[in-house]
């Protein structure tokens, strides 16, 4: 009854942001290729069976590319992404019959400029912060914000320090009640481009400290639940794709000499599965 409360609620509240969803929309569009276009090529494989698709996978992993996604519907394809540093496919891929369009996003301009002051968190539907976006610098500032504004609830949490010496942060939001409470943990993306994830934890974690007047409130849950949110957990490939590669989505970790690219894909490197197959990255 206590989870099916709270994923009524959090349901709830995501389903009734209309508003928010044509600001936070990442506008990735397809084009016939053309030279210095785009940040990258996406490649189009259509398979027969599982022995070519098993193929297909095999060759993208031994050359470290990056694996969009995988239809096994009656369509039957793989969409292979390569960033624009990349001349072409290896031998072995370019051979098979595949097509190609150029794939791009518009980055929005930063909003760093701004104060926490200016973002109005004093308040959930007065906020101008959730109408865009927002730099690894702004996630931070508004959990320190937001620490400031409520530190009754608030408990900043230092997670530790990334690749690039980040440091790492969370926050906890529990209310005192005198009875013991359930915890849950909201994670935003481990894929570094997955912008909306972060934002979504962000909005949570707002709504999770409005005032119970306010219409998107989720306040009451503090009486049941605990809360530990990790807006960005993947801080050094988020600020990567701000500043270098819009479809970067691993970590920046040097891996070794013998790895083929930079860091690790921290959605694959649990170890209760990924462990046995050494799938690090």
């Amino acid at each position: 009854m206590k989870f099916s409360a709270l994923h009524s609620a959090l349901l709830g509240m995501l389903v009734s942001l209309p508003s928010l969803i044509p600001a936070l929309e990442q506008h990735v569009f397809l084009t016939p290729p053309q030279p210095l276009s785009s940040q990258g090529v996406l490649h189009r494989f259509k398979f027969r069976d599982a022995e070519s698709l098993g193929g297909i996978l095999s060759e993208a992993e031994s050359h470290a590319l990056d694996i969009w996604q995988i239809r096994t519907d009656s369509s039957r394809f793989v969409d292979i992404y390569t960033p624009e540093n990349v001349s072409a496919l290896p031998l072995s891929l370019a051979r098979l019959p595949h097509s190609s369009s150029n794939v791009s996003s518009d980055i929005p301009p930063s909003r760093s400029e701004l104060s926490p002051s200016d973002w109005g968190l004093e308040t959930l539907g007065n906020s101008t912060f959730h109408a865009s976006y927002h730099t690894q610098n702004d996630v931070d500032a508004f959990m320190l914000e937001l620490r400031r504004l409520h530190p009754s609830l608030v408990t900043l949490l230092t997670l530790g320090h990334t690749a690039e010496e980040r440091e790492m942060l969370g926050l906890k939001i529990s209310k005192e009640t005198g009875k013991k409470k359930l915890g849950f943990v909201i994670m935003g993306p481990q894929h570094a481009r997955e912008w909306v994830a972060t934002s979504t934890a962000l909005y949570i974690t707002h709504a999770l400290l409005s005032n119970s007047s306010e219409p998107r409130s989720l306040s009451h849950l503090l009486d049941v639940y605990d809360f530990h949110i990790i807006p960005s957990p993947n801080p050094d490939g988020y600020v990567h794709t701000w500043k270098s590669d819009r479809f970067w989505y691993k970590n920046r970790q040097i891996v070794g000499p013998q790895a083929k690219c930079i860091g690790i894909d921290m959605n694959r490197n649990w170890v209760s599965i990924y462990l046995q197959t050494l799938a690090l990255y």
